[in-house]
């Protein structure tokens, strides 16, 4: 949710969701596997986090930038405090597919 204020997937990963049903659905593949699981993701602060976005995508720079105040509400918002700083949790969903 605080990176979507950046670089906003939805649709990406609604249209990679949409393909890997219809794969499915019309037995191009079958579903071995599928699992959630959680990924945490420590930063110091929200400056090591804002850098360490735009370090893996220097496009985000101007986003960052312009939407720095929410960006920055959401952030601590959404983070859990630790020992060590900050942690941003991020479900995953992984499907193991076998074509067929």
């Amino acid at each position: 949710r605080v990176l979507a204020l950046v670089d906003d997937e939805t649709e990406i990963r609604a249209a990679a969701q949409r393909a890997v049903d219809g794969a499915i659905a019309s037995n191009t593949f079958s579903e071995d596997e599928a699992y959630d699981y959680g990924r945490a993701e420590r930063f110091a602060d929200f400056e090591a986090f804002a850098g360490g976005i735009a370090r893996v995508d220097p496009s985000r720079i101007g986003k960052i930038a312009e939407r720095r105040g929410k960006l920055g509400e959401a952030f601590l918002a959404e983070a859990r405090r630790d020992g060590e700083g900050y942690v941003l949790d991020q479900p995953m969903s992984v499907r193991v597919l076998t074509r067929r």
